[in-house]
């Protein structure tokens, strides 16, 4: 049986940093102010320095799945 790409198990994200991907299963920083609410940090740009717009803002730390 195929998987359907709306079926849940292929939501994705982008990296606002290095606009790689992020797939659900990986964890990452986002920042709940910038870009509406939504900016994304993948965990090796946060590990290299990568942060947000505005330096100050905090990010959580995220996983989902």
């Amino acid at each position: 049986m195929g998987l359907r790409p709306n079926d849940g198990r292929f939501r994705f994200r982008w990296c606002d940093i290095c606009t790689l991907g992020i797939s659900v299963d990986e964890t990452f920083y986002r920042c709940w102010i910038c870009n509406g609410a939504n900016f994304n940090i993948c965990l090796e740009c946060y590990n290299i320095g990568g942060r947000c717009l505005i330096e100050h803002h905090e990010l959580a730390r995220r996983k989902d799945n």
